[in-house]
């Protein structure tokens, strides 16, 4: 064999091992994009198993959905119906009312007439001698018989009808005598209450059963209690001479520990040293606010002003 003949021979081998390397190269990186197919398969199929579950989930959610907005559109219905309810449950009920003091008006005139003048004048009075703005006014009746139909009218300190109160609808035995209850003592079907705007003074009132006048009176209505508060501290600090007494209550109430000092003297430390309790600071302004009323109404009692009876 000649040497040109081996060379091609060695050449052809060369060849068959290059490319042996390269398929087995080849052979390699397809076993390779294999595995990663398969890798990728596995995450496509859990992929696509999650989208179900998911797509699922997204349906239940969906019908809840139409659901809940089913149950919305159910409970607003129910709602207005709820409000028609009560539209009607107050209609039937001012009725009632309407029909209530109608009916004890003829009672009271089926009474007048079996009756007549011989009823017996009820006893009669305000619930209390002393009103304050912001109170409820009632009366405390006493009858040998209910008074159906009877009403109170009152009367502001200028003589200006202020309530025509209504029949007097429910009655109740007590002991010997009838006697009608603070709630059913209304005017125009609403509690009489006294608000800012009236008059103070001595009112006056009149109790009428039919034609017959079965008692009158008066009472005196008065400001509110905060107001009597808030006049008081005011004055206290108008007053002449007061501000050497306690030099800071002209203006803010805020040095109460000195006003208590200056207040109270030298008492005050034997009083927080024998109790303990004592030494909490919320009773240095209780103190305070006591040691400056007495002083209001020792001052005011001294000139002889008439208001301190009121406040007392």
């Amino acid at each position: 064999m000649g040497e040109r003949e081996q060379a091609i021979i060695l050449l052809l081998l060369a060849t068959v091992i290059s490319a042996s390397f390269v398929m087995l190269g080849q052979r390699n990186r397809i076993n390779e994009l294999s595995q990663v197919y398969d890798n990728t398969r596995f995450d496509l199929n859990y992929l696509e198993a999650q989208y179900n579950h998911l797509y699922e989930s997204y349906k239940e959610l969906s019908n809840q959905t139409l659901e809940y907005r089913r149950l919305i559109i159910q409970l607003n219905q129910d709602l207005d119906k709820i409000e028609r309810y009560e539209e009607t449950w107050r209609t039937y009920r001012e009725k009632y009312e309407e029909v209530l003091l109608e009916n004890a008006r003829l009672q009271g005139e089926l009474i007048m007439q079996e009756y007549g003048d011989n009823i017996t004048q009820p006893f009669v009075e305000p619930r209390k001698e002393v009103f304050r703005i912001g109170d409820t006014i009632a009366f405390n009746v006493e009858s040998e018989m209910a008074l159906y139909g009877s009403h109170f009218e009152v009367y502001d300190p200028n003589s200006t009808l202020i309530w025509e109160g209504d029949p007097l609808a429910e009655w109740v035995e007590l002991y010997d005598y009838w006697v009608p209850p603070y709630y059913g003592q209304t005017a125009y079907m609403e509690p009489m209450s006294f608000t800012e705007n009236y008059t103070l003074g001595n009112w006056t009132y009149i109790y009428w059963f039919g034609e017959l006048k079965m008692g009158e009176g008066w009472f005196t209505l008065i400001e509110a209690a905060e107001d009597v508060i808030a006049i008081g501290v005011t004055d206290l600090s108008d007053e002449e001479g007061f501000v050497e007494i306690i030099p800071d209550l002209g203006g803010p109430i805020t040095n109460v520990s000195l006003i208590a000092k200056e207040g109270i003297g030298s008492q005050a430390e034997p009083i927080f040293a024998r109790d303990s309790s004592c030494s909490n600071p919320m009773w240095v302004p209780i103190i305070t606010s006591i040691v400056v009323v007495a002083i209001f109404i020792l001052r005011k009692t001294m000139r002889g002003d008439p208001s301190v009876q009121l406040l007392v």
